[in-house]
């Protein structure tokens, strides 16, 4: 067979789809008034520091924390671009 072959468990792929979605909640709660672009990138940062003492101690993955930035800048893409979600006045 061909292609490319990812073997993950379970905790890993659970452990994704829970940092994606508590990234877009916070995304979606910030109140922060900067750029979209820059919303996106600096929250995905602020939610990928925890995994940094794993990264350290060998037993966490760097994508956690590098991928955090671009997930974040894609969920703005589509939240403020795509469907022009407008942010609620406090």
């Amino acid at each position: 067979m061909y292609g490319l072959k990812i073997e993950m468990s379970s905790a890993q792929v659970l452990t994704i789809l829970l940092h994606r979605g508590l990234l877009g909640f916070v995304i979606g709660i910030s109140v922060l008034r900067i750029h979209w672009a820059w919303h996106g990138i600096w929250l995905g940062l602020i939610i990928g520091v925890p995994s940094i003492p794993g990264i350290i101690l060998g037993e966490g993955r760097l994508a956690y924390f590098v991928m955090g930035p671009v997930w974040g800048f894609i969920i703005e893409l589509f939240t403020s671009i795509v469907f022009r979600a407008k942010a609620v006045k406090a």
